[in-house]
């Protein structure tokens, strides 16, 4: 019945849609020609879907002529075939497309084929390099003996891989990792890969990684010894150093400076309130909590403790210490660093010396209120002296003799009542000075007007400067008439330097010559005291006269009264 079936089949049906046209024009083919070829897709009863190549021809019986094909499966084959081609495809697109540089060489070592990773590698086109010997382009002159051993191993068989040198196109050495691998066909070896991989930057690295482990190394027996070199200073410091770990303020190390100043030894795992009960007592302990707790240091200047020494007697200390957080890797406070220097016998001494300085001082302030009063003495022997001469021209010089001992004496007169002992209130002298002018001179007719900036002089320069002002005193009221007369007298301070003005419109002087070629006693005490504050001076002749001096401060040694 199957056979009765199959004789009402037609063979279309039997064969792959899509090859239907092709069955058409080879039957066409057949019947013009007589015979032919064809490749067809048959369907299985299955669905199976199988590949014949058929010989067709015809066949004549008695009475009808018929088509006759003969076909062989080819479906396996063609299966195998697919799958050769494939394999080369990924083959061959692993070989284009691999990161490191791959040649086929034949066993004559001639190149067959190279991938475009060689190329850039070496610099070489497929053009320059295809069907040549490799050993010409790429194998320094020293290495020609060992490329030939490689090949002989190579085509015995051999895989061989190792670091080599190779020359690119310009000639320049590049280091590389060579493969090499043979390829045998029916256990015949036909050719080999080369295979390529550019190591230069490893190489390079390799060499910077030594280089950083020597330094490394180096450096970590620096940091070896400089650690031996600080726990020698640690141990032998001589301020006294502790580290204490912990909120309980457990001791981790303390040196022998910090032993003996608290008087304590074996410290390492004991607790700072244990072992130091009277430090806790004043305050110290909560201040070291209070550094712990906060993350910020505490630094005390000369504050005062009262500790046992190592005879077991409270001892009055005045330190100088510091109290800084430790931080863990998470910045969290584990520790305190303590650092204490003992400065007792530093506030001991200072004490002494600062005593000394007031005594000192006190003692100053003292001398020169004796040498006014003494100098005061001296101006009231003149005045007596005065009153029993008759002598108009001999009273006037004893009262310009006068008037220069009492413009020193209030010079120490300044001093004695200011608590500086070697400098010298210059506008308060001078307010004193001229308050007391007329008196001494018996002026009627002249005034002073004042202009006074605050002034500081040393007190040599004091002392001089007093003098000059006062012979120019002298000198304005010596060439007084009986009409009354208005000095000026300005006082200022600029840039280090002293400016002092005196104007009158008689100043006993027509021209600044007569002070360089003085020949009056008065003009000649004015150059000298010039001289000695090393002052420029103008004299200024118009219907007011005008003298000015400028000189720089100084801070001047030495005797104010030398007139050398």
């Amino acid at each position: 019945e199957e056979i009765k079936d199959s004789e009402n089949l037609n063979v279309y049906n039997f064969v792959d849609k899509e090859d239907h046209s092709k069955l058409e024009d080879t039957i066409k083919l057949i019947l013009d020609s007589g015979e032919g070829e064809m490749q067809l897709n048959l369907l299985a009863s299955s669905g199976e879907k199988r590949t014949y190549k058929f010989r067709v021809g015809p066949f004549e019986s008695k009475s009808d002529s018929f088509i006759v094909a003969t076909g062989i499966d080819l479906t396996e084959k063609l299966q195998i075939e697919r799958e050769k081609n494939l394999t080369f495809e990924l083959m061959n697109q692993l070989f284009e497309n691999s990161p490191i540089g791959i040649v086929l060489i034949d066993k004559y070592n001639k190149t067959e084929l190279v991938n475009d990773k060689f190329q850039q590698m070496f610099g070489f086109s497929r053009d320059e390099i295809i069907g040549k010997n490799i050993d010409d382009f790429l194998i320094p002159d020293e290495q020609k003996t060992e490329s030939l051993e490689i090949t002989r191993q190579v085509l015995e068989g051999f895989s061989i891989q190792k670091e080599t040198t190779r020359l690119n196109r310009n000639g320049e050495r590049i280091k590389v990792l060579v493969g090499t691998v043979p390829v045998v066909v029916e256990e015949e070896i036909v050719a080999s890969y080369g295979i390529y991989v550019d190591i230069s930057e490893r190489i390079e690295l390799e060499k910077k990684i030594g280089e950083l482990f020597q330094k490394e190394k180096k450096a970590r027996k620096e940091v070896e010894k400089s650690k031996l070199k600080l726990e020698e200073v640690f141990a032998q410091s001589p301020s006294g150093i502790a580290l204490l770990e912990s909120k309980d303020l457990n001791f981790v190390i303390a040196n022998k400076s910090f032993q003996q100043l608290t008087g304590k030894s074996d410290l390492t795992g004991k607790s700072f309130r244990a072992v130091l009960p009277e430090l806790e007592e004043q305050g110290l302990t909560d201040t070291l909590s209070k550094v712990f707790d906060s993350g910020e240091a505490y630094i005390a200047s000369e504050e005062k403790f009262t500790l046992q020494n190592e005879e077991h007697n409270l001892v009055d200390y005045y330190l100088n210490y510091i109290c800084k957080p430790l931080y863990d890797e998470s910045g969290n406070v584990y520790g305190i660093f303590l650092e204490t220097i003992d400065v007792t016998e530093l506030v001991h001494s200072r004490d002494k010396v600062q005593n000394s300085l007031k005594e000192k001082e006190v003692l100053l302030q003292e001398v020169h209120h004796r040498v006014k009063n003494n100098l005061a003495v001296m101006t009231g022997l003149l005045d007596l002296q005065m009153m029993d001469v008759d002598d108009d021209e001999l009273n006037s010089k004893l009262r310009e003799v006068q008037s220069r001992i009492f413009s020193i004496a209030q010079i120490h007169e300044s001093i004695y009542q200011e608590e500086d002992v070697v400098r010298v209130k210059f506008e308060t002298y001078m307010k004193n000075m001229i308050h007391s002018w007329s008196y001494l001179t018996d002026s009627k007719n002249t005034q002073v007007s004042v202009d006074l900036q605050e002034v500081n002089l040393n007190l040599n320069q004091a002392v001089s400067c007093g003098l000059l002002t006062n012979e120019l005193m002298n000198l304005i009221e010596a060439s007084q008439n009986e009409k009354p007369s208005k000095v000026l007298f300005s006082l200022e301070e600029s840039e280090n330097y002293v400016k002092i003005i005196l104007e009158n419109p008689n100043f006993g002087i027509n021209d600044v010559s007569e002070i360089h070629n003085a020949k009056r006693f008065n003009l000649k005490i004015i150059q000298v005291l010039l001289n000695q504050l090393n002052a420029s001076y103008q004299f200024e002749n118009g219907d007011t006269k005008k003298f000015i001096i400028r000189f720089k401060k100084a801070n001047v040694k030495g005797s104010s009264s030398s007139f050398v």
